[in-house]
């Protein structure tokens, strides 16, 4: 067997590689992976335009203008990730204008891709300077006909930003529409649970936000939690679903606890309680939710969940189950920092018999839910 000469290499080491492959000594697959490897590495230093990696090489970068220098630096060689990465650094750097030039300059190289479009959507809805919900609106329109007119298909990423986009500012129509067309067209999209769990997102904030009998509004919240594991797309929810359930379950039991206090005469309490039978109603829902996920995951919930059922239960004065979730919530996160000694890639110190990698953190934001829950609970159990 003879081998040709590689016309995409031109290093010293491919010979070596192809004179000791052609040897019965170096036949061996170990032998064949390393050498493969050394010469990943020398074509590495024969290349002539190194592409930059999805953004890692904006990451020390401090400013908006030396984000823009690395781009211009790329010349003819610039691709579509690297602008992307560019966008994103400077999006970091809050520094929208800088964001909005990049994509301009993405669409005079044509290099403008569903990814950077994406991001934009993604930028105007988490920037504090597009306010105005008409303009805001109509840059978005006019983002999904560049989109369009490239014969670009959406990805998760377009679509979940694109729903933020529209609850954020109560384009509940626009949201609707869009999720109408991805069930029409029979979209792989609704495969992933991402979506779904910003089409919820969405449902819930519309929910929230409008008057009605909040029965109602947990009977429809839960027929698209249902639509989403159905036969039609066997989509999978995962915690952070569960999480997002149950806390607007929360909403909804605090919303009627309200409306019951302010409309006794309308609120049929349950016997041997204050609790009325829509808040009750509310409550097991919650609990069905929270067992549901335990059980169909097979798996203890993440620390969000019991966030949320911390929060379902503070509303109602419930202390004694705020504290049992409390513990666990906390257990969770110190389990988090026991980290087996033969799979341990730090180099930390050991305390406690314990290893405390550097790059773990708690949960604050999860952890303050927890006992703002629970405090809750108190002050609710004491009135």
């Amino acid at each position: 067997m003879t081998l040709k000469r590689s016309a995409t290499c031109c290093s010293p080491l491919h010979h070596e590689i192809v004179r000791n492959f052609c040897t019965p000594k170096s036949s061996t697959i170990a032998t064949a992976k390393f050498m493969a490897h050394r010469l990943h590495e020398s074509q590495s230093k024969y290349r002539v335009h190194q592409p930059i990696e999805s953004g890692k090489q904006f990451r020390s970068l401090n400013s908006a203008e030396q984000v823009w220098n690395a781009i211009e630096s790329q010349g003819d060689h610039v691709l579509s990730r690297d602008v992307f990465g560019a966008i994103r650094r400077c999006a970091a750097l809050y520094d929208t204008v800088m964001c909005w030039r990049l994509f301009e300059y993405a669409r005079s190289k044509a290099l403008v891709n569903v990814d950077i479009l994406y991001q934009m959507v993604w930028i105007m809805n988490h920037c504090k300077s597009h306010q105005n919900s008409q303009s805001v609106m109509q840059t978005y329109y006019a983002l999904r006909q560049e989109m369009s007119s490239l014969h670009m298909q959406p990805n998760f990423h377009w679509v979940t930003s694109s729903l933020s986009l529209f609850s954020k500012y109560g384009e509940w129509n626009e949201a609707h529409f869009m999720f109408n067309q991805l069930r029409a067209s029979k979209s792989d999209l609704l495969q992933n649970c991402q979506v779904w769990n910003a089409y919820l997102d969405t449902n819930i904030k519309q929910s929230l936000m409008t008057t009605g009998d909040n029965i109602d509004k947990m009977t429809h919240i839960l027929s698209v939690f249902e639509e989403m594991h159905s036969n039609s797309y066997r989509t999978q929810p995962n915690y952070i679903t569960h999480a997002m359930l149950i806390s607007a379950i929360s909403k909804l039991l605090k919303r009627q606890m309200k409306f019951d206090a302010h409309h006794p005469t309308d609120s049929t309490t349950t016997t041997c309680t204050s609790i009325s039978q829509k808040q009750q109603q509310l409550i097991e829902v919650g609990e069905q939710l929270f067992a549901k996920f335990s059980t169909h995951q097979e798996k203890d919930p993440a620390g969000n969940v019991y966030a949320a059922m911390i929060d379902l239960y503070g509303n109602i004065g419930n202390t004694e189950k705020c504290m049992q979730y409390l513990e666990i919530a906390i257990a969770k996160q110190f389990d988090k920092l026991k980290v087996d000694k033969t799979h341990k890639v730090w180099s930390d110190t050991q305390r406690n018999g314990y290893y405390y990698p550097q790059e773990f953190e708690f949960d604050e934001r999860t952890i303050r839910s927890c006992i703002g829950g629970t405090i809750k609970s108190i002050i609710n159990a004491g009135n």
